[in-house]
Order: C-alpha cells, then structure tokens, then sequence
C-alpha cells in the first residue's frame, strides 16, 4: 500500500499542508516553507506519541555518574510528575558505589592533581620547556602535598584495603610528594622530569584505577540487578536509562558500558541516553522519544534502522566529499570512522 502511494505523496502532502492551514498558506509562506511546516509538526506530533505510548508506561532509570546516584522510576510518566526532586511517590534514590571506590579514584587523582597545577602555570609562560614555577603554583603544590601525605595517607592505612592495594595507594601519594619537594627545591622544572615522573607512575595508577572500577561494577550492577528483581520481562525489556556524565559524554564510559551490558544495547543505540549539555532527566527523555520516532520512520521508508539517526544525507556526503569534491584528508578520516 505504501508503495502505491509513494508517486502521490507530493500531491498528499500538499493537500495536507492545506488542510493544516485551513485557508490558503499564508502570504510570507511559499509552497515549498508550508510544506515544511506540515513537516515539522507531524514529526512533533508523532514524537508526542512516541514517547506517550512507548517510553512513558516502562520504567526509567536516571544515572548521575558524579553523584553515584541512580533515581528510579517505574514509569516515564512518573519522572515527569516527579519535575527532578525524586519526591518518594514516584523516585527510588540509591547510591551505588561504596567508599573504597571514592578513596581509590581520589588518591589517583592526586599525582593527576599535581600536573594540572604544573600545566597551569606552563601555559602562562607560554609551554617553555623550563618551567619556572612562581609561589602561587609552589603554595598550590605544598597544599596539595599536605592534604596528600597527612590525612588522606592516615585513612589509607586506618582503611579496609587489603595490603597489596593499601601499599600500592601509598605508593602513589609517596612518589608524587617527593617530585613534589624535589622540584620545589629547585624552582623550576623541566618537562622531561614530569614525562618521567609520569611514565614510571602510570602502569601502577592504571593498577588502582582497575581496582576501583571493579569495586564500582560490582556495587552498581548489584543494585540495577536488586531494582531489576521488582519488574517483570516486559518492564525490564523496554527500560530506558539516563546517563548524566558531566561535560562530556567519554567513550567506554563506566556506568554507560555497564547498563548497556546489562540492557544488550548497542552505544548509540534509542535506550541508553546520554546527557553532555547539563540537561534534565525531561529533556533527555524527550531526546529518547526523538531517537524512536527516527528508527521508526527509517525502518519503514529506508528499511534501516540508523538511517536518520546518522543523518539521511550522510552516505551522499561521504561520496561528494571523497570523489566528487576530492576533499583533502576525506578518504582516511572515512575510513577511520567506520
């Protein structure tokens, strides 16, 4: 049926986008701008729909990776109604990551400290290979330090790490406070003895970091798995799930990777939303509806499931820009995005 009426849809578009305005198309409106119209309030009115009827009656769940905090929601509709205060009534709140995973992630953080101020001031002199480092940055550094090997090092060794991680964390705090006092010392450092510094400590920072994400997994999926056990298969197989994660959405993202483990959801894929402007759970779950509507409408006009959701004029850009228009560099960067 679609096909047969594929050589009239110009004509049924038109008649509609008349039957829209009611009257003729308004003066400041050609043919081609009215028809457009029609088009982008029936997008909006299935998007409406979309997300009425299949996203609003399954569960949600909001995922603040800085918090470590998921709000639960047995229903679209409840998020909606709940405006972001995870009011009892319609939000379950729960923190999913123990303390070890903070203390571990914060120690790594410390010699990753330390390089920030570095950097800071090396781009105020302009990323001079001999860094003269100024009282401000050294007061920075000492502050640093202080926190460091003082109290952070005291609850590391009070803490309930097993000894091979409370050694290697230990470890970490201790070289990164001796760079500290050597280049002090000297007032200046040069950029080979950080690439140095770094170099010998990263192996053992990517140690500790596995160890955290570990203890992080663990807590995190066995809560998703404890929500999981009050939804039936239906509920659970069209879930959707908001992932908020600060400034920029990383690749392989912890909790992201997780969920989509635990979902079999592709990346990019209509369930898994990420936020990277800073919106609420509303907007992305309006984003969630936007991503449907397009697999929707791709799946029947192009027989492909991504075909919107890449763009429909990506494959005729990647052809004009490598062989029509020769664009420099077009081919590689193609390539490497495949």
């Amino acid at each position: 049926m679609l096909q047969t009426a594929l050589p009239f849809m110009p004509l049924i578009v038109l008649f509609a986008a008349l039957f829209f305005f009611k009257t003729e198309p308004p003066n400041n409106l050609n043919e081609f701008q009215v028809v457009n119209e029609v088009f982008r309030d029936a997008y909006k009115t299935c998007k409406h729909q979309t997300l009425k009827r299949e996203i609003n009656p399954y569960p949600v769940m909001s995922i603040d990776e800085g918090k470590h905090l998921i709000r639960f929601y047995k229903q679209g509709q409840d998020l909606i109604s709940d405006r972001g205060r995870c009011d009892s009534r319609y939000c379950t709140l729960k923190e999913y990551t123990p303390k070890e995973f903070e203390h571990i992630k914060v120690v790594a953080h410390v010699p990753v400290a330390m390089y920030l101020i570095i950097e800071t001031q090396s781009l105020k002199e302009g990323q001079i290979h001999s860094i003269p480092l100024d009282q401000s940055t050294l007061n920075k550094l000492y502050d640093l330090d202080r926190l460091a090997t003082s109290k952070m090092r005291h609850s590391i060794e009070t803490g309930d790490f097993n000894i091979h991680d409370k050694n290697q964390l230990l470890e970490i705090i201790d070289s990164t406070s001796i760079f500290i006092q050597q280049i002090s010392e000297n007032g200046t450092l040069h950029t080979n003895q950080l690439k140095d510094f770094f170099h010998k400590s990263t192996p053992l920072l990517m140690d500790v970091t596995a160890k955290a994400a570990e203890l992080g997994l663990r807590s995190f999926i066995a809560t998703v798995n404890e929500w999981k056990t009050h939804l039936t298969d239906r509920q659970w197989n069209n879930t959707h799930v908001l992932v908020h994660c600060g400034d920029t959405s990383r690749k392989d993202n912890m909790e992201g990777t997780a969920i989509e483990a635990m979902l079999g959801e592709e990346r990019g894929g209509s369930r898994v939303i990420y936020d990277e402007n800073g919106v609420d759970d509303v907007t992305l779950l309006e984003r969630a509806a936007h991503l449907k509507t397009d697999i929707n409408l791709s799946e029947m006009v192009f027989n492909e499931k991504w075909r919107m959701h890449r763009d429909v004029l990506g494959d005729a850009t990647k052809e004009i820009l490598s062989r029509k228009l020769a664009c420099p560099h077009a081919v590689q960067f193609f390539k490497k995005l495949k």
